[in-house]
């Protein structure tokens, strides 16, 4: 046993690297991470032996704990549910906002210090460059001509949660004190910081995501004022502006990237379909109706389909495009206002630290992802769900000014 414990001890910190490189990769690789983190946890006794306080873990500032509270709401949400297997559904995908707070709980101190932090920050990032590079060699290997391989890598594996990552990873590389986590010099940590930046940005300019994209430029235009007036670092700052200028001239002066978002609605309009269609637009405009219907609590977490589809052929609509591609919209319809309030919290508990000293690039890339969660529903697929959770551990702990409790409780949770 005692070999068992000592081997367990060992390999917590390979499993978090493990886990850091797998939160963009297919659904299999996170969840396998995540059992070999628990079982970790387990065989080395942290699991058992953790202690901290409560009074550190139940904080109203605490993001995390208002993340695991909307889960539990979800949960709740079952008992007036009546589709409960798209509710048992919803729960398993939305399962890692529960587990990954609590799993961290008992992971220990000497593996969460911020050196060791901001090499998590790099795997993930480098993880997800391996992947976006992977997903861009399938496409020119499928071939067919620029639009075609445009297309075909554009639009794969819900491009909008790419672009989300690709964002707050843009953002997480520029602040990662590159030269001391990756042990190189100075000057050979700026080429690869910025070359890594330059093809985030070349990803997300190729990707079929309006939001993705505003989101972008709005962390480039960020990075850019640090460098020009926070840390007045004007070599970085000409190089993020070339940067920003090759990623607009890529996207709007070359035609057959320029048109790339026309794409979609031109191969949409091929179908020839006459029926009325369900657009954004429509759902927005009858948010407070849909809402409305169930203030208080909602329809229920399995029920949001069903809402939906009553809501379209009130309207007409009979297709089954039924995703209201707004995530408050979509939680105030399953849990009603109470959810909403929850999950704005999360929201509202990274913005008080905004104007922290050294805090607020960060926090931006919470807030972005808010932003973000304004055109698609995000937490409702298990990409956006591991992004989010694994990056609000993340961030929450790299925004939180020390505090001089005893307690254990490594991120903050």
């Amino acid at each position: 046993m005692n070999v068992i414990r000592t081997f367990s001890c060992k390999a917590i910190f390979p499993v978090l690297i493990l886990l850091s490189c797998c939160v963009t990769l297919p659904a299999f690789f996170k969840s396998f991470s995540l059992l070999l983190l628990f079982l970790v946890l387990a065989l080395s006794g942290e699991l058992f032996s953790c202690k901290y306080k409560l009074k550190s873990i139940l904080r109203a500032d605490n993001p995390l704990l208002w993340l695991v509270g909307l889960y539990v709401l979800h949960c709740v949400g079952m008992l007036w549910s009546q589709d409960v297997k798209l509710g048992f559904d919803d729960l398993a995908i939305k399962l890692p906002m529960l587990l990954v707070p609590l799993l961290f709980l008992f992971v220990p101190k000497r593996m969460v210090v911020r050196r060791r932090l901001w090499l998590y920050a790099l795997v993930f990032v480098c993880g997800l460059v391996g992947y976006e590079l992977v997903l861009f060699a399938k496409a020119v290997i499928a071939g067919g001509g620029i639009a075609n391989i445009l297309r075909t890598y554009g639009v794969c594996l819900h491009h909008t949660y790419r672009a989300l990552a690709c964002d707050m990873a843009l953002i997480a590389l520029y602040k990662m004190p590159l030269a001391k986590v990756a042990g190189c010099s100075s000057k050979r940590s700026a080429v690869v910081r910025f070359a890594l930046m330059a093809l985030l940005n070349f990803f997300v300019a190729m990707m079929y995501s309006r939001m993705g994209f505003f989101i972008l430029l709005a962390a480039d235009a960020l990075i850019l004022l640090d460098t020009l007036f926070v840390r007045k670092v004007y070599g970085e700052t000409v190089a993020m502006l070339v940067i920003i200028l090759l990623t607009l001239g890529l996207t709007f002066g070359n035609e057959r990237f320029g048109k790339r978002y026309k794409t979609i609605h031109e191969l949409e309009n091929q179908k020839k379909d006459t029926k009325p269609k369900a657009d954004r637009p429509l759902i927005y405009a009858n948010a407070l109706n849909l809402i409305g219907q169930n203030p208080i609590l909602g329809a229920g977490t399995g029920d949001v389909k069903q809402a939906m589809t009553d809501f379209y052929k009130s309207h007409g609509i009979t297709e089954s495009y039924l995703n209201p591609h707004n995530q408050f919209l979509q939680t105030a319809i399953a849990i009603g206002c109470v959810g909403l309030a929850v999950l704005l919290m999360v929201y509202l508990c990274f913005a008080l630290r905004l104007f922290d000293k050294g805090a607020y690039l960060l926090v931006s890339a919470v807030l972005l992802s808010a932003v973000c969660m304004l055109t698609e529903s995000i937490l409702e697929r298990q990409m956006g769900v591991h992004l989010c959770v694994f990056a609000y551990c993340w961030l929450n702990v790299m925004t939180t000014k020390k505090r001089s409790c005893k307690g254990n409780s490594s991120f903050g949770f």
